[in-house]
């Protein structure tokens, strides 16, 4: 996966809707490519905590962990119901 392709993924990653036949290349990229993973992280942590911030909850922000799950379990941050899923 290119770093554009893998930046392109990036919202739908937290979202919960990079496809099934790329999801496994997003992570693989993500875990591999230091640039391409600080962006990630800046999304995913601005996202979350503004939603953690609306809804006046604590959520979990372990983004290494969701990255690790997501190749088993796509873990994501469901925006809708505030949950992770």
């Amino acid at each position: 996966m290119t770093h554009l392709e893998a930046q392109s993924y990036i919202m739908p990653f937290i979202e919960g809707k990079v496809p099934d036949n790329k999801q496994e290349d997003f992570v693989i990229h993500m875990k591999n490519c230091k640039k391409c993973h600080e962006e990630l992280e800046i999304y995913y942590t601005l996202l979350v905590g503004m939603k953690q911030l609306d809804n006046r909850t604590d959520v979990n922000m372990d983004l290494t962990a969701d990255l690790e799950n997501s190749r088993n379990n796509y873990v994501c941050w469901d925006f809708e119901q505030g949950i992770h899923l």
